[in-house]
């Protein structure tokens, strides 16, 4: 057995930063700098689930802009991939998936991840940026609300009933905007002078509809 001593920039708090690993000739093993204890399948009990969603979406977040500040997408977000230290802050875990130089702009086209948090980009076999994680991430709060994962087919089809559906009681009722612009009195912007109107091409065309 070897032992590898690690120079990781991962030193932001929330992935976890590592000490060193162990190399046999069929597998690494890694050395965390603290104890890790997995929370995804204790958190759909929690009684204060907003809280906890609230506080361990947010330490995923400032993992998530570390990462991507030193140009590193994950690409396999997921519960799974998000457990607790001893001090009760969420880390961001299995670094498998993840491409390092993802810059801003940069883009790869790679098919990888798990499905049910997986971008529909990545899904659609389409070239994507380091962006993908937000949407992950997403996936990762409506599962820690709601239990479940979503059922991306029921949805499709409308199968799935959302809890909160508007009344309307028609076509032109705006009782569900904000008031401040409902009650103004409606004024069209006067149009600008587009520099086709002083083509001779164009003299005998009407740039304003009838029913304004």
């Amino acid at each position: 057995m070897q032992s590898y001593p690690i120079s990781c920039p991962l030193l932001d708090p929330y992935p976890p930063s590592l000490l060193s690993n162990f190399l046999y000739p069929e597998r690494v093993w890694i050395l965390f700098l603290a104890l890790l204890i997995s929370r995804s399948a204790q958190l759909t009990g929690d009684p204060d689930k907003q809280h906890s969603a609230r506080f361990y979406a947010a330490c995923c977040v400032l993992g998530l802009e570390f990462l991507h500040e030193n140009k590193i997408a994950h690409r396999d977000l997921k519960l799974r991939n998000i457990v607790v230290d001893k001090d009760g802050y969420a880390k961001i875990t299995d670094f498998g998936l993840s491409k390092q130089g993802m810059g801003f702009i940069d883009r790869t086209d790679s098919f990888c991840g798990t499905l049910e948090y997986m971008a529909p980009e990545i899904f659609e076999r389409k070239p994507y940026t380091r962006s993908v994680d937000w949407w992950s991430l997403g996936v990762v709060i409506y599962v820690m609300l709601c239990g479940r994962g979503v059922d991306w087919s029921a949805l499709l089809f409308k199968n799935i009933i959302n809890s909160f559906v508007p009344s309307i009681a028609g076509p032109k009722d705006v009782s569900h905007f904000d008031k401040a612009f409902t009650t103004l009195d409606p004024i069209l912007t006067p149009p600008e002078e587009s520099p086709l109107e002083d083509q001779d091409l164009f003299q005998d065309f009407d740039w304003v509809a009838d029913w304004i």
